[in-house]
Order: C-alpha cells, then structure tokens, then sequence
C-alpha cells in the first residue's frame, strides 16, 4: 500500500518549485521540502528560491495532500490499521497544505539512513493517542513576551487538545514575574508579596532559576498565595510545585475541596524537582504557607486524561543568550520532572539589531549553538523545535519596513537549530517575509510596535504552526494495512 509519507513526499517535491499557499494574504510563498533525499534538497538550495518568468503565469498553488484510501479486507488482505483509520477521520478531506513547511535534519543516523527524525518521540505520542492507547503528549514551550502572554501557546493548546484531548493547562509562574504571564482557558489570582529573580535581570551565570528562569522567595513577614481554577474540575486533578530547596525539610500548604493540608517538599536540598499531588479541585485549589530557605519556581496543572499539554515558559524580554545563565543541573532536573516530549525554543524578536551586523549575527550564532548544544547534550531524548522569529520593523516614511538584520536573524535561527537536530519552522516566511510586514498591518495582525501580533495575529501564528506541526506528523507516518 502507497504510504503518506510518499504521498504527501511526492506532492512536496513537485512543491520545490511550485507555490504553497499562504493563508496570511496575497501570493505564493516558494519553500523545498526539507526532508527531500540530500542530493535533491542541495539542488533546490543551490537554485535559490524559484519565481516564475515574467511571460509565465504563476505557477498553480500545491493542493492539500490526500490521504491514500484505507484498504478493505479480504482473503489477502489485513484490515486497515488503528492509525490509518483513525488518521481517515480526522481528516477526510486531507492535509492542507501550510504557509511554512516544518524544516529538518536527521538527529540520529544509521547506515546512512534516517533512524530517528527530530519530532519522532511528540509524533510517536500523537500516534499513540489516537489509536487510544493512554497516553500524554507534552510541549514546553520557552520563548519571550510573544509566548509569556500565552495567546499563542494557548492558542495551539486549544487546537491540539480539540483534536487529542485535554491533558491539563501545564506550566504557570508560582508568582509574578514583574509582568503577568497569561493563562488561557483557566482562573488565577496571585499574591505580590514575593522577592524575585529572573534570568533577564541579572548577570551572573549558574542563577538556581528552575525551568522558567525566575525564582521567587518568600520575604520576611509576607505569606504569599497562589489560587486556580478551571471550568471543568476533572481538567485540573493534579499538581505539580517546582522548587528548590536550599537546606532542611520545606513544605507549603493546599487546600482544595477536601479541605487543606500540608504538602512536604520531596526534592533534595539544592537539587530542582517537582512535588505532585492529587487534587479536588471544585472551586478552586490554593497554595499557601511556602516556606523560606527555599526558590520556589512554579506550579503544573494537569489531570490523568490522555491528550496533549502544551507549557507556556515565556519570559518578557529574554533572548536565548539568557538561558546560558540558568543552572545548567537545576534547570535540566526539572525539564526531567515534567518530562515533555518536545522543546520548543521560540526567540529571536530581542536579538535583531539595527542595521547590519556580523558580529552581532555571530554572538547569536554562539550562543544559540552552545544553547541547543546543551539541551541535546542533557536531553538526547526529548524532541526540540526552534521557531523563527516572526518580525520586527520600524516606521520608515510612514511605512512598516523590516529591519535589515531580520532575515540575519532566522538564517542563524535555522542553523543552529538544524545543526543541534532540532527541528525549524520559520514564523517570518509563514507571515509573507520582508513584503509581509505591511500586509500584517494593513490587515491588524501586527501592533504599532511592529514586533508583537495584535489578538487577530496571534491567532494566525498560532493556526499556522497547527497547520505546519499536523502536515509533518501526517507526513511522517507510513501507514500500512
């Protein structure tokens, strides 16, 4: 039986030098499969980009893949597999085609052959929820203020846990970082009595920051208090507190709809880790009575359903050079306490230069390097995805024009991130390139500042990586009978 992956491989190739839609406004956007066979993808690099003769008409935009019919049974015949069919469902009508086409290398080689593609471990998740097994797929998703709001990671939260289930909210600052992170979909109120530090604020490196890069701690004479809530309260049955304790027994206290309680810090002194216990959360739970002595970094939210969890670890202002000054043993022990499948890295809009720079082009490539090289090098198994800035200009004679070191930017974003064998996808080529920076704000999808989506646009990025992460899942399988 033809698979997907050929498929929708075959589609793609006739891609390289055909259109792609773009669903952000008017024309094609031009982009090689990456996952073409190395000699053909350094054909369509060493070509460049493909534009049509000017006696030509344009080339006929790439039409949504179909998926290859289930086969019946009979006598020579096994029945169509879970996958297959349950793929069948969701999509009926095919896979359309996205604005920006995940890009990859192979993180693992055998023989000269493709062993384990970078998403391979979310992909084999996804896999694994719609054939019903019981399973949870879990994205954290780092980044700066276009992710702290959590307009955009709330966004493909919605999507993906429309179509796979609803596995909890995930990650959220125990406090409040200076500026308030967004939490979509659920109720908070917080305390400001806390003392903090996060990454972008300070200097010195090996900072006991947790996963988040901030560490709250509980000043003298202050109690502060953490309260949640979600509509439906089997969306919210667990919790997960992420601390570190700097010496002795910590402990805080819970209290739920079975009253309140003691909780005991259960990580060991100087060592990050995350504490979780069930919860009853009708009408909310409340977290009191942190100790002191201990840096207290956030909370998870989470039930026992099968489904997806995506992490909104955003941080005002950070850059990836910021990471570099977490404690690389800390920061590692809790990424392994909530054990996601896949890291996202989304940065890049803090870090694009006025003008032109090589040396600022190669402090980013330095850093972004020894970034991903760290995070392979601890987390082998976890997936990554580094997400292309999406923009940033200024007003020139009254026009949006993009600043010149953007596409520097998401040359080094891609690779570095390629080189690490982490995934790619570019928010600045979905959103239209350097032309697309006018049309996004003639079209309210950019702020006056040029660099954050409005509402409107968050809600573009966030369908467009939909788009793009469910075409390379689709893509990625071989379905057999």
């Amino acid at each position: 039986m033809k698979s997907v992956r050929t498929a929708i491989a075959t589609a793609c190739i006739a891609g390289a030098t055909s259109a792609v839609p773009n669903p952000f406004g008017e024309g094609p956007l031009l982009d090689p499969w990456p996952t073409l066979p190395p000699a053909l993808l350094a054909q369509a690099e060493d070509a460049g980009p493909a534009s049509p003769p000017a006696d030509e008409p344009a080339p006929v935009a790439a039409q949504p893949v179909a998926l290859p019919p289930a086969p019946t049974e009979s006598a020579d015949e096994r029945p169509p597999s879970p996958l297959a069919l349950a793929l069948g469902a969701m999509f009926p009508d095919g896979v359309p085609a996205p604005a920006a086409l995940m890009e990859s290398s192979c993180s693992v080689t055998a023989l000269e052959r493709c062993v384990r593609p970078p998403l391979a471990r979310t992909f084999a998740g996804l896999d694994a929820v719609v054939t019903g097994e019981s399973r949870r797929v879990r994205i954290a998703w780092f980044g700066d203020s276009l992710v702290m709001g959590d307009l955009l990671t709330g966004g493909v939260r919605d999507s993906l846990q429309a179509r796979f289930g609803d596995a909890g909210h995930g990650f959220l600052f125990v406090g409040t970082p200076g500026n308030r992170a967004g939490a979509r979909g659920i109720r908070t109120r917080f305390s400001d009595e806390w003392d903090y530090t996060t990454v972008v604020h300070t200097v010195s490196r090996g900072q006991t920051l947790g996963i988040g890069g901030v560490a709250f701690e509980v000043p003298a004479g202050t109690a502060p208090t953490l309260w949640v809530a979600t509509e439906d309260p089997a969306a919210l049955t667990r919790v997960g507190v992420l601390a570190l304790p700097e010496r002795g027994a910590r402990s805080f206290d819970v209290r739920d709809a079975n009253g309140r309680r003691e909780i005991a810090v259960e990580t060991e002194p100087n060592v990050g880790g995350a504490t979780f216990f069930d919860v009853a959360s009708e009408g909310g739970v409340s977290l009191s009575g942190f100790s002191s002595a201990t840096r207290w970094h956030g909370v998870s939210l989470e039930n026992d359903r099968p489904g997806v969890i995506v992490d909104n670890i955003g941080l005002v202002s950070a850059e990836v050079s910021d990471m570099l000054k977490v404690d690389q043993a800390s920061w590692s022990a809790e990424v392994d306490a909530l054990d996601p499948d896949l890291l996202v890295f989304q940065y890049g809009a803090n870090a694009a230069w006025e003008g032109t720079s090589t040396a600022a082009a190669a402090r980013l490539r330095q850093h972004s390097s020894d970034w991903l090289s760290r995070v392979r090098q601890d987390h082998p198994d976890r997936d990554c995805l580094v997400i292309g800035m999406l923009t940033r200009g200024d007003w020139v004679d009254g026009r949006a024009t993009v600043r010149d070191s953007v596409p520097d930017v998401v040359a080094v974003q891609r690779e570095t991130a390629l080189a690490a064998g982490c995934a790619f996808w570019s928010a600045f080529d979905a959103a239209g390139g350097v032309e697309g920076l006018e049309r996004w704000r003639r079209d309210g999808l950019i702020g006056g500042d040029l660099s954050h989506p409005t509402r409107s646009g968050y809600e573009a990025l966030a369908a467009a990586i939909d788009d793009a992460l469910l075409y390379a899942w689709v893509s990625s399988q071989a379905v057999e009978p």
